[in-house]
């Protein structure tokens, strides 16, 4: 307690630095293994840096060929998701509906809990409040895509 008193902003940005790895966090070594291709684990000095683009430089020097393009197969869907569940909030805004209000607290909650460390396994608590997001967000982009679809062939 002490330690974190006396060093408060290295421990404000350490922290920050670890939410932005929870987010970002691809968690290529997990899947490398179930896909039963060669991985490499980053070290940890490379994993909890302070600089988030010395931790993407190391990413890409340290890491086999294998789980650099799973990572932008991983980069696509994450991105995807993220588009979607932004969409599916702002949509549950627009209707006034309260539940994106409780979503998004559960995720700021799990999210500052998370402190340094930041891994990617620790997303699990608040994806299913994510997931909805996203499930509204794609069901949006659905019904635009539909409609769009339908006027064009009449």
């Amino acid at each position: 307690q002490t330690y974190i008193k006396e060093n408060f902003v290295l421990y404000c940005t350490r922290h920050v630095m670890g939410i932005v790895n929870l987010f970002a966090g691809l968690g290529t070594d997990e899947f490398a293994r179930h896909l039963h291709l060669k991985s490499k684990p980053l070290t940890v000095d490379s994993l909890y840096g302070p600089n988030i683009f010395r931790e993407i430089n190391d990413f890409y020097h340290n890491k086999t060929t294998s789980q650099i393009t799973l990572s932008f197969l991983l980069i696509l869907i994450m991105l995807f998701n993220y588009l979607l569940a932004l969409v599916g909030i702002f949509i549950l805004i627009r209707e006034k509906e309260k539940f994106v209000f409780l979503s998004i607290l559960f995720i700021l909650y799990f999210s500052a809990i998370v402190g340094v460390i930041g891994l990617a396994r620790l997303r699990i608590p608040f994806m299913p409040f994510f997931n909805i997001l996203c499930a509204v967000g794609f069901y949006h982009l659905y019904l635009r895509l539909s409609e769009k679809y339908r006027s064009a062939e009449d």
